[in-house]
């Protein structure tokens, strides 16, 4: 679907009431609209997408107010799906122009094929594609790759303008919070999540202890939870004692529970103002639990 697309003019209750000022037309291309007067029956065959030839000419409405619901019922419920899609390409029209690097593949019968758009390419060799993305599900950047076989991958690069427009995606999708640290210094960051380290000097992990988006606790009262940062309004902290104000209202308190048996450092990061899009990492910003006093979630 091309990326072009036009919109109504008008308030959006002129919009939901009538066609107004022109009319939409839907094709496999894009959404575009036209003058109004083109069409006697704007509202079916317009805004519906639909031809002449699928619309009743007993199902429109005539001047005088004349309506056949028996007809007309249907068209609605459809028109309701169709709406839904408009809505869906509306929303794909601001995203898909910031179009940062493409990962893209040619199959054996020579069709190409996008394999990943959005991204961010921060390395590249005849053997392997290193590239960062957004995990919508986790609401985190994450770094991934992709090893060269048979079929090989391309990358079409963007230029560094378009990276910066998706690093600003990123961030409203994202953890934005303003954590104040022991010493009283507040700082807003973007992207946050929770990560754990060996400690300075110690050998690398053993096993694989993941980033998250979560909080991992051992409650006062007895029992564990790892408790969604969706879900979370404020977190107070003390040493390695959690109080947790919940979106709900509710408050659980706790310690922090480490996710290994390793000896292991957990930091929040995330990404400010001054982050590079070129960055091999996926942060700027980096405080150890210990040094933070509060996380105040600002889109949860």
């Amino acid at each position: 679907m091309g990326s072009a697309l036009s919109l109504c003019s008008g308030s959006r209750e002129d919009d939901l009431r009538r066609i107004g000022p022109c009319r939409v037309r839907w094709n496999k291309d894009a959404v575009v609209t036209e003058p109004q007067g083109v069409s006697p029956a704007p509202l079916s065959v317009g805004l519906l997408g639909l031809s002449p030839k699928e619309v009743s000419p007993s199902a429109s409405v005539s001047c005088a107010g004349r309506v056949r619901l028996h007809l007309i019922l249907p068209v609605i419920s459809f028109m309701r799906s169709k709406l839904i899609c408009l809505f869906a390409v509306c929303l794909l029209a601001f995203v898909l122009p910031l179009r940062p690097d493409t990962i893209i593949q040619t199959d054996a019968d020579g069709k190409t094929h996008v394999i990943f758009q959005q991204v961010i390419v921060i390395d590249q060799d005849p053997n392997t594609i290193v590239f960062k993305h957004f995990d919508l599900k986790h609401r985190q950047v994450v770094k991934d790759h992709l090893d060269q076989g048979s079929l090989p991958y391309f990358v079409e690069k963007s230029p560094p303008s378009q990276l910066q427009q998706i690093v600003n995606l990123w961030k409203q999708f994202g953890y934005t919070v303003a954590i104040t640290d022991v010493t009283g210094k507040k700082h807003e960051i973007c992207d946050m999540y929770l990560d754990f380290f060996p400690p300075e000097g110690a050998i690398p992990f053993l096993e694989s202890v993941p980033s998250r988006t979560t909080l991992p606790i051992l409650y006062d009262q007895g029992g564990a939870d790892d408790i969604d940062f969706n879900d979370i309004q404020d977190l107070h902290i003390q040493g390695d004692h959690l109080k947790v104000t919940m979106t709900n209202g509710k408050v659980k308190e706790g310690k922090f529970l480490m996710p290994t048996s390793a000896p292991a450092v957990a930091k929040f990061l995330g990404i400010t103002d001054a982050y590079k899009p070129e960055s091999q990492d996926l942060y700027d910003y980096s405080i150890p639990l210990s040094q933070v006093k509060e996380i105040q979630f600002e889109n949860n």
